[in-house]
């Protein structure tokens, strides 16, 4: 996983966004995104950033979940 965070600042003030790039090789493609797509739902760090934190999660360079 590598993850990429800014802080975007804006006329409203600043806000967090994030992108985490999952890689997973000789994982079928579904099977990786049903695997991230759980993994996001049950992680408390992902509980707690979601609704404050702009989040895209791509699975082997495709978009797989996106929050605003």
């Amino acid at each position: 996983v590598q993850a990429e965070v800014c802080l975007c600042q804006h006329a409203q003030g600043a806000s967090l966004s994030a992108v985490l790039h999952v890689t997973l090789p000789g994982m079928a493609h579904a099977l990786a995104c049903r695997l991230v797509t759980v993994a996001y739902q049950r992680c408390p760090c992902a509980m707690a950033m979601r609704g404050n934190v702009a989040l895209q999660v791509n699975v082997n360079q495709q978009i797989v979940l996106l929050f605003a």
